[in-house]
């Protein structure tokens, strides 16, 4: 029987206008497993300025909408042995993620993952976003019109917040979000996009988090995928890494 999950959305284009359509998510109406777009890590690194020995203030966190999407092999999250000795998204502070894209069908998972502040230190302030952000390209051959977005914001995405324009290659933009994270005090309420077959960044996301500011997310991680003809083989595309420095 066909679901659908708040925030994970396929989308159609008409001539004249947009169609907004919940993805069909049923066995047998949509097969995820064969139809891989890309392996899109993401890797946490903190180069932290008052001394290496400190505990790390950040970690990723599942978002809003990681377990519905796990749930239909959408996405998948593995945390850096080394750190965690476990795979657990629970206190993960190097984190590598898998995006699954169905082929013909335009698939955005909101909130996806959260870069969250531990506040384990009330002496040190910090400024994170894509200020601190670097990214790694990988080269790919995916069919003609397809593309591939990760979205950095500094509050919460939902579905509607996608706008979808269809070409050679597609393109997607995000809005800023409704406001944000209480971590991040005063900051802008914005949204960056992060072309991951190009690695081009569009647009600038800050958090700035205050000395002694309680636990909570600073920003969210979402995707766009779209593969508009057949199967693909599983690939690397851009690597995205936030380093954030303390003060």
């Amino acid at each position: 029987m066909p679901m659908s999950a708040r925030g994970i959305f396929g989308r159609k284009t008409k001539r004249g206008g947009t169609r907004w359509v919940s993805l069909l998510l049923g066995v047998g109406i949509v097969l995820v497993t064969g139809t891989v777009l890309a392996d899109v890590v993401l890797t946490y690194t903190l180069n932290n300025s008052v001394g290496s020995s400190n505990t790390s203030p950040f970690e990723w966190e599942e978002g809003t909408n990681y377990a519905a999407a796990s749930s239909l092999s959408i996405v998948s999250n593995t945390c850096n042995p080394s750190n965690m000795g476990a795979t657990n998204p629970t206190n993960c502070f190097a984190l590598s993620m898998t995006v699954n894209g169905v082929s013909y069908v335009p698939t955005t998972v909101a909130d996806a993952v959260h870069f969250q502040w531990l506040a384990t230190s009330a002496t040190v302030a910090t400024s994170v976003g894509t200020g601190v952000l670097s990214v790694v390209t990988t080269a790919n051959t995916l069919p003609a019109g397809s593309c591939a977005w990760a979205f950095i914001s500094n509050g919460a995405l939902t579905a509607t917040s996608f706008t979808y324009t269809a070409g050679t290659p597609c393109s997607v933009s995000a809005a800023a979000p409704a406001s944000v994270y209480t971590a991040c005090g005063a900051s802008t309420a914005a949204t960056a996009s992060v072309n991951l077959l190009t690695g081009a960044v569009n647009g600038a996301v800050t958090c700035s988090i205050a000395k002694a500011t309680a636990a909570g997310s600073a920003l969210d991680i979402s995707y766009f995928v779209y593969v508009p003809g057949g199967a693909v083989a599983p690939q690397g595309v851009a690597s995205l890494y936030l380093s954030p420095v303390l003060s």
